[in-house]
């Protein structure tokens, strides 16, 4: 049955779902972290993990020596009693951008529906549930400090009673000389519906989005002049420059095509596993030896083109897919069909008024008319909550932590993160990206990596199939 199969007729899931096991940090009312008085065996130290553009990761670990004791205060009503709950998990702040959401909004979408979609899917071992604790004003200083002292982007926390909290969470992280943690960004697993059809498309939407980027930061390089003339750095350039350099690189280095990659094709999922373990061991404080590194490799590719973690793969394709069937540039479509049926619908409500129940009852039409206008009415809202859950599953990650420890077989335990429900605000942005890749011609093969069109050597699913069936006069 599709996704997209409902009484309804817009995209829902079925009721006939498992329940979800009961978590320890989901049946909990939200905990508030504070500073504690003194070190003890109930308090904890806050320290920068990760970060991304709208949020900061913060790993938790038992308080000693010098470090800044905090403690974790469950509410009266809180049925969890267990005081050393935090480790084993890290914590999440918003740091309150505009366009994102704030932790409880995270928190309530996740419960209301993410985890629909994971029990409809069967993937519940790998989702990331979620407990919210409250912040005091001291515990976001220390975490400002902490980006300060560690943050690349040295975006704080805006310290604001709204935002004033945090998100604990499964701690993936690895251990040193036992596991490596790789995370895969999958983004877009089928291609974009407002790509140009057939033979006109060279890239998927993600590949095309690649291009764009790549001639973005040759762009910012300023490698070249208007009129293709090779310019001189000057020296106060080059290290702006140099990082532009690097950052290229980096996204090439660890990227793969993600179709390639829902597809499960082994020539292309082991090199890009090959670089991520690569990159994963570079930042363990013990190397990994070439044997560990092998038997990493072997096992990671297997899970991600047969094995639990292929199965995650299918199952964000399709709802990616039946989510977004139309695509974004069709919302027009949508807008005029709801201004149409909000008339319709006025003067058969009019219509209704004047009838009696008992003549509203015998006339089925009419009253079948009314329900199918009442509903297209409301067809954009439908439309953009679908979307916006599609932009959702086209923005997660998975996180694979993989256990090398003994001699025995490498044990690969995956979670999907990130999957805070996207802001209706986001929408203008999407279309706008979405008429700059057709536009640009990026779907088209535009702008390689060379500066030219059409690189007949691009690792792009669709340009493999493209030049597999390409008229031979091309």
């Amino acid at each position: 049955m599709s996704l997209a199969d409902s009484p309804n007729g817009d995209v829902s899931m079925a009721s006939e779902t498992s329940k979800v096991p009961a978590n320890s940090l989901t049946d909990t009312m939200p905990c508030i972290l504070r500073k504690a008085k003194d070190h003890s065996s109930s308090t904890y130290s806050l320290h920068f993990l990760a970060e991304g553009a709208a949020n900061v990761v913060f790993s938790i670990r038992q308080s000693s020596g010098s470090d800044t004791p905090f403690e974790f205060k469950t509410t009266k009503s809180s049925s969890n009693s267990d005081k050393k709950l935090p480790l084993g998990h890290v914590l999440r702040v918003s740091k309150g951008l505009a366009k994102t959401p704030s932790c409880p909004e995270i928190k309530k979408d996740y419960d209301e529906k993410v985890t629909e979609l994971l029990q409809y899917a069967h993937l519940e071992d790998c989702g990331m549930p979620l407990q919210l604790t409250k912040l005091d004003s001291e515990v976001v200083a220390h975490l400002n400090q902490e980006i300060k002292s560690h943050s690349r982007r040295k975006v704080q926390i805006l310290d604001r009673k709204e935002t004033r909290y945090g998100l604990l969470m499964q701690d993936m992280s690895p251990v040193a000389g036992e596991s490596i943690t790789i995370e895969i960004k999958p983004k877009w697993l089928a291609q974009s519906p407002n790509a140009p059809e057939g033979l006109a498309s060279y890239r998927c939407r993600t590949c095309a989005l690649q291009a764009h980027k790549s001639k973005e930061a040759r762009a910012k390089r300023g490698q070249n002049d208007p009129h293709g003339k090779k310019r001189k750095r000057k020296s106060k350039e080059s290290s702006t420059e140099a990082t532009h350099d690097r950052n290229l690189a980096a996204i090439d280095a660890t990227y793969v095509c993600p179709l390639l990659l829902a597809q499960g094709d082994a020539h292309f999922v082991r090199p890009f596993v090959h670089r991520k373990v690569r990159e994963a061991a570079d930042s363990l404080s013990k190397p990994l030896d070439p044997a560990a590194e092998s038997r990493l490799v072997e096992a990671l590719t297997e899970y991600l083109c047969t094995g639990r973690g292929h199965t995650v793969l299918q199952a964000l394709r399709q709802y990616q897919a039946d989510y977004d069937a139309t695509g974004i540039l069709a919302r027009p479509e949508w807008l005029d069909l709801a201004k149409d049926a909000k008339k319709r619908l006025e003067e058969l409500e009019k219509q209704r008024s004047s009838a009696s129940t008992s003549s509203r009852a015998k006339n089925e039409a009419s009253e079948k008319e009314y329900e199918e206008t009442k509903r297209e009415a409301g067809c954009v809202e439908r439309f953009d909550n679908n979307l916006r859950l599609a932009m959702t599953l086209r923005d997660c990650s998975i996180f694979i932590r993989a256990n090398y420890a003994g001699a025995g077989e490498v044990k690969c335990e995956g979670k999907i993160g990130d999957l805070d429900f996207k802001s209706v605000q986001k929408i203008p942005d999407w279309s706008d990206k979405e008429e700059e890749l057709r536009n640009g011609l990026y779907y088209r093969g535009a702008h390689s990596a060379g500066g030219g069109d059409r690189d007949y050597k691009e690792d792009c699913a669709i340009a493999i199939e493209w030049r597999k069936n390409r008229p031979r006069w091309w």
